[in-house]
Formats: structure tokens, sequence, C-alpha cells
């Protein structure tokens, strides 16, 4: 056998290459995270302030009551979980807002404020550029949210970043997110919460309820066939009739 000392030094040399090989990943990975907690964390905050201003804090424990029926429905399909149902209808006290997670408050935009209906097609197309409303930058970072949440890699190049950065800051900012805040997350260190998990089940929930939608328009598309088919049907069984009347009375 050999000595330590007769190990190549290609080996020496590789081991070192490939320790300096992770330094760019680690920062193309970096630059993700830091879009997932812009728009974790001041994205919970402007979705929040925006749906107080629809809900005010005062009265939404009698919100939530009034529309608890129209919720079950969103439990029972999945789209909204238990622990997000007990921050709704918690067991003890009133619920408020500031308990709401970014995906709850996302659910609840859609299906109780009466912005659209939860099937309406602006919810899952871009806006136009000049359309400036809260509704659709609403929209602008949820669609933002979906293309980094659908990405499969964690990883962004530098000219990605700023782009991403720039879309997500600008929609946040019309949203009443202070600009000062949001230039800071670009250089603070990273928090210990797991965006990147945080964004994929924000992600889910909104797959989970467009998935009911498409099996309510399948299942509206069926009854009508069938009402249609059943009209024509008795259609038919009228004529049949009227003609064997008519050749009982010689018309």
């Amino acid at each position: 056998m050999g000595s330590m000392g007769s190990i190549p030094n290609f080996t020496i040399r590789g081991r070192d290459m490939a320790c300096s090989l992770p330094l760019s990943t680690d920062v193309e990975r970096e630059r993700y995270l830091r879009l997932a907690q812009l728009l974790v964390e001041e994205g919970t905050t402007a979705l929040r302030k925006f749906f107080d201003n629809i809900h005010s804090p005062a009265t939404l424990a009698a919100v939530l009551t009034t529309k608890q029926r129209q919720l079950q429905q969103l439990l029972k399909k999945g789209i909204l979980s238990s622990t997000q149902w007990s921050k709704l209808f918690p067991a003890s006290g009133n619920p408020e807002s500031r308990d709401f997670d970014i995906t709850l408050l996302s659910v609840l935009l859609r299906n109780i404020c009466g912005i659209r209906t939860p099937n309406d097609p602006f919810w899952n197309t871009y806006p136009p550029d000049a359309d400036i409303s809260c509704e659709a930058n609403l929209v602008r970072i949820r669609m933002l949210r979906n293309e980094l949440g659908h990405s499969t890699t964690i990883r962004l190049n530098e000219s990605q970043f700023e782009i991403y950065w720039e879309k997500i800051s600008s929609a946040l900012v019309a949203l009443g997110s202070n600009k000062l805040k949001i230039s800071d997350y670009k250089m603070r260190p990273i928090g210990t919460k797991d965006y990147i998990d945080v964004i994929r089940m924000w992600v889910a929930s909104d797959d989970v309820l467009l998935n009911e939608l498409q099996k309510m328009r399948r299942e509206v598309k069926s009854t009508s066939a069938r009402q249609e088919l059943k009209y024509d049907t008795h259609h038919e069984e009228l004529i049949a009739r009227f003609d064997k009347l008519e050749n009982l009375i010689g018309m």
C-alpha cells in the first residue's frame, strides 16, 4: 500500500475546484430567497391592509359569521385548511386579520370581498400596464408568485432577479407598502422562515381552487347538455302526439 503522500496532486486540485463551484450557485439561490421573502413579508402586510379596508377589524367577526356557509364549502373542498378555519372562527375571542397568513388573505380576498367572482378570468390574467387599480396589482402579485412558485429551479441570475424585484416592488408600493422598507429587503439578512415552502403552499391553495372551478364548469356543461337532450326528447314526443291526433281527426 502506498503512503498518503502518494495521493496524486490532481485529486487535491479537483477537490479545491469542487469547493469553489457552489459560490455562484449560493448567490443565485440567495436571490430567489430574497424575492420569496419580499413576497411573503411585505406581500402579507399589503394584502392585510387591502383586506382591512374592505372588512374593518371592528366588523370582521360579523362578516365572517355571515359568510360562514360559503367558507365551509371552501373548507370542505380543501381550499381552506383546518388551521386557517381556526383563525377565522377561534374557540374564544374574535378573529383578527393580523393572525391571517398570506395564503388565507388571498383566499378571502378572492372569495368574500366582492372584488370579482372567484371564477372570473380576471384572477388568472396579467392586467394591462394601463390598469393601475389595487385589484390589478393584487393580480400582478399573484401572477408573479405563480411564476416563482411553479419554477423548476430556486436560482436566479442577476438580470432575472432585478426584473422580478422591480415588478414585485412596484405592485407592493402601489398597494401601500413603504418603498424604503422594500429597498431594505434587498440588503438585510434573509430570515429563518421557510419562504419557499410558504410560496408553494400559497400557490397550492390557488391550484385547489382552480381545480374546483374547472370541475364546476364541467358539471355545468354536462347539466346543460342533459337539459338540451331532455328538451329535444320532449319536443319530439309532442310532435309525435300531435301527428297521431291529426290522423285521428282526419286533419
